[in-house]
Protein backbone atom coordinates (compact mmCIF):
# COMPACT_ATOMS: atom_id res chain seq x y z
CA UNK A 1 0.00 0.00 0.00
CA UNK A 2 1.18 3.48 -0.80
CA UNK A 3 2.20 5.69 2.10
CA UNK A 4 1.19 9.32 2.58
CA UNK A 5 4.62 10.40 1.39
CA UNK A 6 4.33 8.28 -1.77
CA UNK A 7 0.80 9.57 -2.51
CA UNK A 8 1.97 13.15 -1.99
CA UNK A 9 4.87 12.53 -4.37
CA UNK A 10 2.71 11.42 -7.28
CA UNK A 11 2.77 13.87 -10.16
CA UNK A 12 -0.38 14.83 -12.04
CA UNK A 13 0.97 12.89 -15.03
CA UNK A 14 1.37 9.77 -12.88
CA UNK A 15 -2.16 10.20 -11.49
CA UNK A 16 -3.51 10.73 -15.00
CA UNK A 17 -1.94 7.40 -15.93
CA UNK A 18 -3.91 5.48 -13.31
CA UNK A 19 -6.66 3.32 -14.74
CA UNK A 20 -10.01 2.67 -13.06
CA UNK A 21 -8.79 -0.37 -11.11
CA UNK A 22 -5.72 1.48 -9.80
CA UNK A 23 -7.72 4.55 -8.84
CA UNK A 24 -10.43 2.56 -7.08
CA UNK A 25 -7.79 0.51 -5.26
CA UNK A 26 -6.86 3.60 -3.26
CA UNK A 27 -8.36 3.62 0.22
CA UNK A 28 -10.44 6.47 1.65
CA UNK A 29 -7.42 7.52 3.71
CA UNK A 30 -5.21 7.57 0.62
CA UNK A 31 -7.74 9.72 -1.26
CA UNK A 32 -7.65 12.10 1.70
CA UNK A 33 -3.90 12.47 1.22
CA UNK A 34 -4.27 13.77 -2.35
CA UNK A 35 -3.56 17.49 -2.65
CA UNK A 36 -5.98 19.87 -4.31
CA UNK A 37 -3.58 20.15 -7.25
CA UNK A 38 -3.57 16.36 -7.62
CA UNK A 39 -7.38 16.27 -7.46
CA UNK A 40 -7.62 19.04 -10.05
CA UNK A 41 -5.30 17.00 -12.30
CA UNK A 42 -7.62 13.98 -12.45
CA UNK A 43 -9.55 13.63 -15.71
CA UNK A 44 -13.29 13.65 -16.33
CA UNK A 45 -13.04 9.97 -17.25
CA UNK A 46 -11.34 9.17 -13.95
CA UNK A 47 -14.05 11.00 -12.00
CA UNK A 48 -16.78 9.23 -13.98
CA UNK A 49 -15.31 5.85 -13.05
CA UNK A 50 -14.64 6.66 -9.42
CA UNK A 51 -16.56 4.54 -6.94
CA UNK A 52 -18.93 6.17 -4.45
CA UNK A 53 -16.62 5.35 -1.51
CA UNK A 54 -13.83 7.31 -3.17
CA UNK A 55 -16.06 10.35 -3.66
CA UNK A 56 -17.21 10.17 -0.05
CA UNK A 57 -13.58 10.19 1.05
CA UNK A 58 -12.90 13.56 -0.57
CA UNK A 59 -12.79 16.56 1.75
CA UNK A 60 -14.65 19.80 1.11
CA UNK A 61 -11.41 21.41 -0.07
CA UNK A 62 -10.77 18.54 -2.49
CA UNK A 63 -14.35 18.73 -3.83
CA UNK A 64 -13.94 22.46 -4.45
CA UNK A 65 -10.72 21.71 -6.37
CA UNK A 66 -12.46 19.50 -8.95
CA UNK A 67 -12.47 21.28 -12.28
CA UNK A 68 -15.96 22.37 -13.38
CA UNK A 69 -15.65 20.44 -16.64
CA UNK A 70 -14.86 17.26 -14.69
CA UNK A 71 -18.23 17.35 -12.96
CA UNK A 72 -19.86 16.45 -16.27
CA UNK A 73 -18.53 12.91 -15.89
CA UNK A 74 -20.16 12.26 -12.52
CA UNK A 75 -23.26 10.09 -12.71
CA UNK A 76 -26.43 10.75 -10.73
CA UNK A 77 -25.44 7.78 -8.54
CA UNK A 78 -22.08 9.40 -7.84
CA UNK A 79 -23.83 12.68 -7.03
CA UNK A 80 -26.11 10.85 -4.58
CA UNK A 81 -22.96 9.57 -2.84
CA UNK A 82 -21.83 13.10 -2.05
CA UNK A 83 -22.59 14.07 1.52
CA UNK A 84 -24.06 17.35 2.69
CA UNK A 85 -20.61 18.78 3.52
CA UNK A 86 -19.34 17.94 0.02
CA UNK A 87 -22.36 19.52 -1.67
CA UNK A 88 -22.01 22.59 0.57
CA UNK A 89 -18.40 22.89 -0.65
CA UNK A 90 -19.37 23.10 -4.34
CA UNK A 91 -18.37 26.31 -6.04
CA UNK A 92 -20.96 28.35 -7.93
CA UNK A 93 -19.29 27.35 -11.21
CA UNK A 94 -19.60 23.68 -10.27
CA UNK A 95 -23.28 24.09 -9.40
CA UNK A 96 -24.01 25.86 -12.69
CA UNK A 97 -22.24 23.04 -14.57
CA UNK A 98 -24.40 20.30 -13.01
CA UNK A 99 -26.74 18.60 -15.46
CA UNK A 100 -30.38 18.03 -14.57
CA UNK A 101 -29.61 14.30 -14.32
CA UNK A 102 -26.89 15.01 -11.77
CA UNK A 103 -29.15 17.33 -9.78
CA UNK A 104 -31.83 14.63 -9.79
CA UNK A 105 -29.28 12.34 -8.13
CA UNK A 106 -28.87 14.64 -5.13
CA UNK A 107 -30.90 13.87 -2.02
CA UNK A 108 -33.19 16.46 -0.50
CA UNK A 109 -30.92 16.80 2.52
CA UNK A 110 -27.85 17.43 0.35
CA UNK A 111 -29.74 19.97 -1.75
CA UNK A 112 -30.69 21.72 1.49
CA UNK A 113 -26.98 22.07 2.27
CA UNK A 114 -26.35 24.25 -0.80
CA UNK A 115 -25.26 27.74 0.18
CA UNK A 116 -27.58 30.66 -0.52
CA UNK A 117 -25.11 31.80 -3.18
CA UNK A 118 -25.33 28.40 -4.91
CA UNK A 119 -29.12 28.23 -4.70
CA UNK A 120 -29.23 31.63 -6.41
CA UNK A 121 -27.34 30.29 -9.45
CA UNK A 122 -29.53 27.20 -9.98
CA UNK A 123 -31.13 27.22 -13.41
CA UNK A 124 -34.86 26.84 -13.93
CA UNK A 125 -34.27 23.32 -15.27
CA UNK A 126 -32.23 22.36 -12.20
CA UNK A 127 -34.90 23.70 -9.86
CA UNK A 128 -37.58 21.88 -11.81
CA UNK A 129 -35.79 18.56 -11.37
CA UNK A 130 -35.35 19.13 -7.64
CA UNK A 131 -38.97 19.77 -6.96
CA UNK A 132 -40.89 17.91 -9.64
CA UNK A 133 -40.48 14.22 -8.83
CA UNK A 134 -40.74 14.36 -5.05
CA UNK A 135 -43.45 16.96 -4.91
CA UNK A 136 -45.49 15.18 -7.59
CA UNK A 137 -45.46 11.99 -5.52
CA UNK A 138 -46.40 13.88 -2.37
CA UNK A 139 -49.13 15.78 -4.21
CA UNK A 140 -50.56 12.48 -5.44
CA UNK A 141 -51.05 11.44 -1.81
CA UNK A 142 -53.29 14.45 -1.25
CA UNK A 143 -55.18 13.90 -4.50
CA UNK A 144 -55.74 10.22 -3.79
CA UNK A 145 -56.93 10.89 -0.24
CA UNK A 146 -58.81 14.16 -0.81
CA UNK A 147 -62.06 12.63 0.42
CA UNK A 148 -60.41 10.09 2.73
CA UNK A 149 -59.48 10.49 6.34
CA UNK A 150 -56.68 12.43 7.94
CA UNK A 151 -55.02 9.30 9.36
CA UNK A 152 -54.55 7.83 5.84
CA UNK A 153 -52.99 11.07 4.61
CA UNK A 154 -50.56 11.20 7.54
CA UNK A 155 -49.62 7.55 7.11
CA UNK A 156 -49.03 7.90 3.36
CA UNK A 157 -47.04 11.12 3.81
CA UNK A 158 -44.97 9.51 6.57
CA UNK A 159 -44.10 6.50 4.41
CA UNK A 160 -43.39 8.60 1.30
CA UNK A 161 -39.71 8.38 0.28
CA UNK A 162 -39.53 12.09 -0.66
CA UNK A 163 -40.83 13.09 2.76
CA UNK A 164 -38.43 10.72 4.52
CA UNK A 165 -35.53 12.16 2.56
CA UNK A 166 -36.74 15.72 3.16
CA UNK A 167 -36.99 15.12 6.89
CA UNK A 168 -33.64 13.28 6.98
CA UNK A 169 -35.20 10.28 8.68
CA UNK A 170 -32.31 8.01 7.68
CA UNK A 171 -30.51 8.87 10.92
CA UNK A 172 -33.61 8.65 13.08
CA UNK A 173 -34.15 5.69 15.41
CA UNK A 174 -36.43 4.63 18.22
CA UNK A 175 -33.81 5.58 20.82
CA UNK A 176 -32.71 8.80 19.09
CA UNK A 177 -35.65 10.12 17.05
CA UNK A 178 -35.15 12.95 14.63
CA UNK A 179 -37.27 15.84 15.94
CA UNK A 180 -37.73 17.22 12.43
CA UNK A 181 -40.30 14.55 11.67
CA UNK A 182 -42.71 15.49 14.44
CA UNK A 183 -42.25 19.22 13.93
CA UNK A 184 -42.59 19.20 10.15
CA UNK A 185 -45.45 16.73 10.19
CA UNK A 186 -47.45 19.03 12.43
CA UNK A 187 -46.45 22.16 10.54
CA UNK A 188 -47.03 20.77 7.05
CA UNK A 189 -50.08 18.60 7.70
CA UNK A 190 -51.54 19.95 10.93
CA UNK A 191 -53.32 23.07 12.07
CA UNK A 192 -50.17 24.58 13.55
CA UNK A 193 -48.08 27.37 12.15
CA UNK A 194 -44.90 26.54 14.03
CA UNK A 195 -44.18 23.92 16.65
CA UNK A 196 -41.33 23.82 19.14
CA UNK A 197 -40.56 20.20 19.94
Amino acid sequence: ALTQEQIGGLTTAQLAGLDTADLNALTATQFGWLSTAQIAGLSSLQFSQMESAALLALSETQIAAIETTDFAGLSSIAMRALGSNSVAALTTDQVVALTTTQVAGLTTSTIASLSTRNVAVLTTDQIGVISTAGLAALNQIFLSNAFGNYRDILRAATLNAFMGDYLDMANSSRTAPNENYARELMELHGDTVEVDV
